[in-house]
């Protein structure tokens, strides 16, 4: 589905980069807290189950999303990467590129980190999309990380229109500004 200009700008500048915030809200977590000069935030604003578990999970479904968007899917089948075939009304980055003639599934951030981005699919699908039987394991949850990371570094290399820095008018990626831009 092809974005009409509007909708595109809104993409670019607000829910693309929501996605990305959410995507990477543990880590950016994570890193405050290491950070952070008041033990007070520290203790009552990055409390585990107040803030941390509910993004580490809402990470990990709109890690899957983003995945889709840049048509990235998953098969529980098989467990392995698969080119994602988007419903009719799926927004996706050839909806925002419609002469992309690159598939970011064959790029080599996908395969150096391929079984990272695989497990993010699959907590995504057993785990935290739907109430299954299947449970994931400690092990699975440390590749979660490089997982994130780089579903981040693909959207940027695919989406270098994306808007990185707050405005009054656009979100701002906070990893790219609290971390990596200071």
């Amino acid at each position: 589905m092809i974005m009409d200009n509007h909708v595109r700008q809104e993409y670019l500048n607000k829910h693309l980069p929501y996605r990305i915030n959410s995507l990477l809200s543990p880590d950016l977590i994570e890193h405050r807290r290491n950070t952070s000069s008041s033990s007070d935030l520290k203790n009552k604003c990055f409390s585990d189950s107040l803030i941390l578990e509910p993004s580490f999970e809402i990470s990990i479904i709109f890690g899957r999303s983003l995945l889709q968007f840049l048509e990235i899917g998953y098969s529980n089948s098989t467990n392995s990467l698969i080119d994602y075939k988007p419903k009719p009304d799926d927004y996706t980055i050839r909806s925002l590129y419609p002469n992309l003639n690159v598939k970011p599934i064959n790029d080599t951030i996908v395969s150096t980190n391929y079984q990272n981005l695989c497990v993010v699919s699959k907590i995504a699908n057993k785990s935290v999309a739907h109430l299954t039987s299947k449970e994931s394991n400690p092990g699975e949850h440390e590749l979660l990380k490089p997982g994130r990371m780089a579903i981040y570094k693909l959207m940027l290399k695919y989406i270098p229109h994306i808007n990185k820095v707050s405005s009054t008018d656009k979100i701002g990626i906070w990893w790219f500004e609290q971390v990596e831009n200071l």
